[in-house]
Formats: structure tokens, C-alpha cells, sequence
């Protein structure tokens, strides 16, 4: 049975490029899988490890695997997600994180032309930090 390379795509938003990435990978002869990611509020690096790294984990124990070969793509919010991962694992051979958010301290005040008010982001949706910047106690 021929092992097969493998990509993992975290999506995390519809995004242009995402549709095209998964044919080009799939034409490539590589496995393709999206993880659904279950976020915990405050740890979304660690909701991210418990989805995806358990199922590469599975994956890499299939016999049309080739474990020493996978790769792991994000784009954005994804990006994070492949940022966070490539330092708690050696799974994956390969790491692409295209523009990832790589401190939410800075992004949580960012301007984001098609969304007045990027803090909304950060306290409501799945990066669901534990507090909002505004209700931390300050320290100088």
C-alpha cells in the first residue's frame, strides 16, 4: 500500500485563497484533512493542540500515511492556530502560517478596514480571551 504525504488546512474563516489550496494539495498527492477546532474560552492555542494534534496523531497511525510527511497549513486565525502548534509539536515536517495574528495584545487594537471595532474579535468569538484588556488590572 503506497504511504501518502498529508497537509492539514486549518481554515478558521473563509478566506479567498483556502478553495484553491485544497485542489492544489489534493492534485499534489497529498491527503488533505480540516480539522474542526472545539475552543475553549481563554486557550485558544490549547483548544487548537487537543483538535488538531489528536487528529494528525490518528491520522499518522493509519497505514496510507506517511507520518514523517505531513504538513500543516493556516491562513490568518489559522495562521495562529500553525504559529502555536509548531512550538508544542514535532508532528508535522512542514509549517506554513500565512499572516498569522502573532501577539493579540497589538492585534486587539489593530485596525481592520471592514470591521470598525476589532476588539469584538478577542472578547466574543472564538479567541474568547478570559478577560477583556479593558477589565485587566493594569501593572506598571
Amino acid at each position: 500500500m503506497k504511504k501518502m504525504q498529508m497537509a492539514c488546512i486549518i481554515t478558521g474563516h473563509p478566506h479567498p485563497a483556502l478553495p484553491r489550496l485544497i485542489p492544489y494539495f489534493a492534485s499534489n498527492e497529498y491527503l488533505v484533512f480540516d480539522p474542526n477546532i472545539y475552543y475553549k474560552n481563554g486557550d485558544p492555542g490549547g483548544s487548537a493542540y487537543n483538535s488538531v494534534v489528536s487528529a494528525a496523531k490518528h491520522f499518522a497511525k493509519m497505514p496510507w500515511v506517511d507520518s514523517t510527511k505531513m504538513a500543516i497549513q493556516g491562513q490568518s486565525w489559522g495562521g495562529y492556530q500553525v504559529a502555536y502548534l509548531v512550538t508544542r509539536t514535532k508532528l508535522f515536517a512542514a509549517a506554513w502560517a500565512g499572516a498569522p495574528v502573532a501577539n493579540m495584545t497589538s492585534a486587539y487594537g489593530g485596525i481592520r478596514w471592514a470591521v470598525p471595532e476589532p476588539s469584538f474579535q478577542y472578547e466574543d468569538r472564538r479567541v474568547a480571551l478570559e478577560q477583556a484588556f479593558g477589565n485587566a488590572p493594569i501593572y506598571i
